[in-house]
């Protein structure tokens, strides 16, 4: 981030609120969707991360500024192997939907051309597993 003159945000909102997960899963997937934001804003900018909850789950946003992805993009964004970048595999979305799906969580994209991507992943909290 620092190379690219990008900030970090991370907007806590929450406590006492746990999940069950695999960590090594989950940064996996926390890692993954950095480097796609980061990516996406080669000129710097801002990604905001922001942690919430409700009773029954945990809320994770991950915001960029960057290019955004096309609306006609957007419905094949997380499937094996399709990819929009030069040296992409097509595996690291469909692998964060994957592991979120493992974990009983539900991640979906919003994202608009010229003005940005914002990811959501919700996880069960603990009481409710």
């Amino acid at each position: 981030a620092i190379l690219h003159d990008i900030e970090i945000q991370v907007l806590i909102e929450i406590v006492d609120a746990e999940i069950i997960g695999h960590e090594s899963q989950l940064k996996q997937v926390l890692i993954n969707l950095l480097k796609n934001g980061l990516e996406a804003m080669p000129d710097g900018g801002v990604i905001i991360i922001q942690l919430q909850a409700t009773l029954e789950k945990v809320l994770l946003t991950i915001q960029d500024h960057g290019a955004g992805i096309p609306k006609d993009i957007l419905p094949k964004i997380g499937n094996p192997f399709f990819t929009t970048k030069e040296k992409g595999t097509g595996l690291g979305l469909a692998t964060c939907f994957s592991i979120i799906e493992n974990h009983r969580g539900k991640m979906y994209i919003e994202s608009e051309e010229n003005v940005g991507t914002t990811i959501h992943i919700e996880l069960p909290r603990l009481q409710n597993y």
